[in-house]
């Protein structure tokens, strides 16, 4: 696992790397106190880090943690975003207005305890994420990592897998496929199966999807509506 450390005082981002060796040797970080100097990798490389800790505090810089994690997000960084603040609420509500979303927040000074958590929970995030879909059709093999499937139509006698890089047609069941997706894919309509994690909001007749720059309207069955209400909120926690 690569982890990017970003505060405009390096001695803090020194001490929260401390910290992290102290809990798991084996993860590699990176120290920024330079934010354009950040961005320039993630441009280079949008998958380099699992995760970016960024400190929401930059008195030297006249932008905060939550205009720079907003701008990972536009360029469509894949790490996940831990805020590290001495001022919780005062910058998660600026993080939820602003429709940033982040796997964690850490409080300065970082408790060793609370940091295991984060570091135990982005392990698990990871080994989910390795998990693949595999088709074959013919003399061909298709894989696709799961994570990355926003979801998924049926269309005639074939299936379209829209991802984030793309789409895949195969014929194959859609049956087939429900069959090999793990929990937090959910059939909201005949033909229709999405992934929870790219769920944004459910409005009246319809689920709502955004990934990357893009956003999805999907039409959802009366009778799945309160069930999958219930599974939605339930999987976000």
């Amino acid at each position: 696992m690569r982890i990017a450390i970003c505060d405009d005082y390096m001695e803090h981002a020194i001490d929260i790397k401390a910290n992290i060796s102290g809990v798991n040797g084996e993860i590699i970080t990176d120290l920024y106190d330079d934010i354009e100097h950040l961005f320039s990798e993630v441009r280079a490389d949008k998958k380099k880090y699992d995760a970016v800790f960024m400190d929401m505090e930059w008195e030297k810089n006249m932008k905060s943690g939550v205009d720079y994690v907003q701008m990972l997000s536009e360029m469509d960084c894949r790490a996940r975003i831990i805020c590290v603040t001495a001022y919780t609420m005062k910058y998660i509500e600026k993080l939820f207005w602003n429709n940033v979303e982040i796997f964690g927040v850490l409080n300065k000074p970082v408790n060793r305890e609370s940091l295991q958590k984060i570091l135990e929970k982005l392990q698990a995030d990871n080994d989910r994420l390795k998990e693949e879909l595999v088709l074959s059709y013919n003399d061909t093999v298709f894989k696709v990592k799961i994570n990355e499937i926003v979801y998924i139509k049926s269309n005639v006698h074939k299936i379209i897998i829209y991802m984030l890089d793309g789409e895949q047609s195969f014929y194959v069941s859609f049956r087939s496929i429900c069959s090999k997706m793990p929990k937090h894919f959910y059939c909201i309509n005949k033909g229709i199966l999405v992934n929870l994690n790219y769920v944004k909001r459910i409005e009246q007749d319809d689920v709502i999807l955004t990934y990357l720059k893009q956003t999805v309207t999907l039409p959802i069955a009366r009778n799945k509506k309160k069930d999958f209400k219930d599974t939605f909120f339930e999987y976000i926690g």
